[in-house]
C-alpha cells in the first residue's frame, strides 16, 4: 500500500479521537483540517487511477435516494431520543444538557430507563464538546466537515478496502472502521451512531455505483473496476452525509439546548 494511503487511513482513524478530546473550537479546526487533507489525498489517488470524473457523475434519483438514506438515519435516532432518551416534559427540562452531561437526571429510573439515562449523558457530553462554535459558522463547518469526511471515507478508505476484500466485505469493514474511529473518542454513543451511519452511507456508495462497463472484465481495467460493481460514485453519499449532519447537528438538534446552562 502506498504511503499516501497509509497517511489517509491514519488520518481517518486517529483524528476523531484527538479532536474530540480537545473539544471547543479546536475540535472543528483539527477535525475539519485533517478531513480536508484526507479528502484531498483520496481525490488525488482517484485521479491517479483515472476514476475521478466517473466518481463525480450525477445520475437521476441521486438526490432522492440521498435524502432517503439521510432520513433512514436521522428519523429513527430522533424517535429514540424523542420518546426514550430525552422525552419532552414540562418546560422541556429533561432535554437540557449541562457541561457534565444530562442537566437533571430523571429520578427512580431502572433497567432500560437507566440505559437511556446513560446514553443521554454521553450525548450531552458530545454536544458540549462541539459547542464552541455556534450560529452560521457552525452550520458552515457542519457541511464542510461532513463533505470532507465522506469523501475521505468513501473514495479513500472504502474503495481501498473493496479492492482487497470485495465490495460487500469492503463496505462492512469500512463501516466497522468508521464506528471504531469514532468509538476512539471514548464515547460509545458517538461510536454507535457512526457505525450506523457508515453502514448506510457505505451501502449507498455501492447501490449508486456507476454501471460496470465491458472493459471491467479485462485486466486493463482499474483495480476497483475488477470488482464487477462498476465504480462507486461520490455525489449521492455527499448529499446524504451533508443532509444528515445539517439536521442532526445544526438545523434540528435532538436536545433543546440552553447555552447559558452549559457555560458556552
Amino acid at each position: 500500500m502506498s504511503p499516501q494511503r497509509w497517511i489517509l487511513l491514519a488520518l481517518c482513524l486517529v483524528v476523531p479521537a484527538v479532536s474530540y478530546r480537545v473539544g471547543g473550537p479546536a475540535l472543528w479546526a483539527i477535525h475539519g483540517g485533517a478531513c480536508l487533507v484526507a479528502a484531498g489525498l483520496a481525490l488525488w489517488l482517484l485521479h491517479e487511477d483515472g476514476m475521478l470524473i466517473g466518481a463525480l457523475q450525477y445520475r437521476s434519483a441521486d438526490f432522492t435516494l440521498a435524502i432517503v438514506a439521510a432520513s433512514a438515519i436521522y428519523l429513527p435516532v430522533a424517535a429514540i431520543f424523542q420518546y426514550w432518551i430525552a422525552p419532552v416534559e414540562p418546560d422541556n427540562i429533561q432535554r437540557l444538557c449541562s457541561a457534565r452531561g444530562a442537566w437533571i437526571p430523571r429520578p427512580d429510573v431502572h433497567g432500560v430507563g437507566a440505559l437511556g439515562e446513560w446514553v443521554r449523558d454521553r450525548a450531552c457530553e458530545a454536544f458540549y464538546r462541539s459547542a464552541g462554535v455556534r450560529g452560521w459558522q457552525r452550520g458552515a463547518l457542519v457541511l464542510l466537515v461532513a463533505a470532507a469526511e465522506e469523501t475521505a471515507w468513501r473514495v479513500g478508505v472504502q474503495r481501498m478496502l473493496a479492492e482487497r476484500l470485495g465490495k460487500v466485505r469492503g463496505w462492512l469493514a469500512a463501516a466497522a472502521l468508521f464506528g471504531l474511529a469514532h468509538a476512539g473518542t471514548g464515547n460509545a454513543t458517538v461510536g454507535l451512531l457512526a457505525l450506523f451511519a457508515g453502514l448506510v452511507f457505505g451501502g449507498l456508495y455501492i447501490v449508486r455505483a456507476a454501471p460496470a462497463s465491458a472493459r471491467d472484465d479485462e485486466e486493463a481495467a482499474p483495480a476497483f473496476g475488477t470488482l464487477h460493481l462498476g465504480q462507486g460514485r461520490l455525489i449521492p453519499c455527499l448529499v446524504a452525509h451533508c443532509a444528515f449532519s445539517w439536521f442532526f447537528f445544526y438545523q434540528r438538534p435532538l436536545f433543546a439546548i440552553r447555552t447559558d446552562l452549559i457555560g458556552v
